[in-house]
């Protein structure tokens, strides 16, 4: 049975925030679908710039470079030089202009080879989930810098998100009632989501 994936995908403006420096991307090729999250961080307009570099740079890196008969191990390579690059390019943008110095973006990805595998990866304190079998489990790990913690799990609970995604059957509904759980609930921070469902086609 080949396997599908349905995709929500929701970003909001911060209770307290003038400008939303989050970039979110969903990007599907032929052999391969891209799900990406960036957290900008740096100020006034620097992590809207570093957050939207990032998910420019790392689905052309993968377009570019990942074969769809790449096996598990070099794929793997092949994901972590793709957001070495964007952190390279970032760090370059960052060297040319004085006001783009201490821009930064969190990245969590999940990448999808079509009836093969998804890898999930994060760099900072974007987190990537997975709710199955009523248990929710964390697959990223937390990076996390001057406190700055993330929108939506910073402030809501892993059960809070496991019962809304349960309650929310529909992607994009979910995708929705995350965000706004997460401002009801006093983010101060951007808030964004992607949300996932793997299901038989």
């Amino acid at each position: 049975m080949a396997l599908v994936l349905n995709i929500g995908k929701c970003t909001l403006l911060g209770n307290y925030r003038e400008n939303n420096e989050d970039a979110i991307d969903v990007k599907q090729f032929p052999e391969l679908t891209l799900s990406m999250v960036a957290d900008g961080m740096g100020g006034q307009a620097a992590g809207e710039i570093a957050s939207k570099r990032a998910t420019e740079v790392v689905p052309r890196e993968l377009k570019k470079n990942l074969a769809p008969d790449a096996d598990p191990e070099s794929a793997k390579q092949i994901i972590r030089k793709a957001v070495v690059q964007a952190n390279e390019e970032i760090i370059a943008m960052g060297a040319l202009d004085r006001d783009l110095r201490n821009m930064g973006t969190t990245v969590v990805l999940a990448v999808w080879r079509k009836d093969k595998n998804m890898f999930v990866t994060g760099v900072g304190d974007s987190r990537a989930y997975l709710i199955r079998g009523g248990k929710i489990e964390q697959l990223t790990v937390d990076h996390s810098l001057a406190q700055a913690t993330d929108g939506l799990s910073g402030v809501v609970s892993d059960d809070k998100i496991m019962s809304c995604v349960e309650e929310n059957t529909d992607v994009q509904k979910c995708a929705d009632a995350l965000g706004q759980l997460a401002l009801d609930s006093g983010s101060r921070d951007n808030v964004s989501c992607i949300v996932i469902e793997v299901a038989e086609g």
